[in-house]
């Protein structure tokens, strides 16, 4: 973490804390039941096999599709079994990747939690405890919202601060 530039590294730094006491407040007040850790376990495999086997779209650019079960997670779990699947995902895909540095997992892990996490609880307070369903579109589609503009700006912000730039600037 000692190559990385001091305002990126805080950043950083501060990021995977963010996501680190997300995750722990989470773990803390999760009350999973059955059924949810069985479709929490099929998220996770998914999450994970999707961050493995990525979309090669050019010979430069991939795309995972991970996104698609933690956003899955947001709706259907707990907001905190939801980050835990989102968090441990990522981790677990993590590991294979050796030539990544631990503080860049650490910061893919936070950001994800914290993207996922948010996603949850505004869907859970907006849907008042309802299952997603057309009824819930409006909360659905304003925890798709937040979960994108979260992880594009956690993201966003990190390449500004490496590349020299103001973040957020257009």
């Amino acid at each position: 973490m000692r190559t990385l530039r001091r305002p990126l590294r805080i950043y950083v730094a501060g990021v995977i804390v963010v996501g680190a006491v997300s995750f722990g407040i989470g773990a803390f007040v999760l009350r999973p039941m059955g059924a949810d850790l069985a479709i929490a376990g099929v998220l996770v495999a998914l999450a994970t096999v999707a961050q493995l086997r990525p979309v090669h779209l050019t010979h430069k650019t991939k795309v995972t599709v991970k996104d698609a079960a933690t956003f899955a997670a947001a709706l259907l779990l707990d907001p905190g079994l939801a980050m835990l699947v989102a968090g441990g995902s990522t981790a677990l895909a993590g590991l294979r990747g050796r030539k990544t540095s631990w503080y860049n997992r650490a910061f893919n892990s936070a950001a994800v939690v914290i993207d996922t996490g948010a996603a949850a609880v505004t869907f859970t307070a907006l849907a008042g405890g309802a299952d997603p369903s057309f009824s819930t579109l409006p909360a659905i589609v304003t925890a798709a919202v937040l979960k994108f503009g979260i992880n594009s700006t956690v993201v966003d912000i990190a390449v500004a601060l490496q590349l020299r730039r103001r973040p957020l600037a257009k």
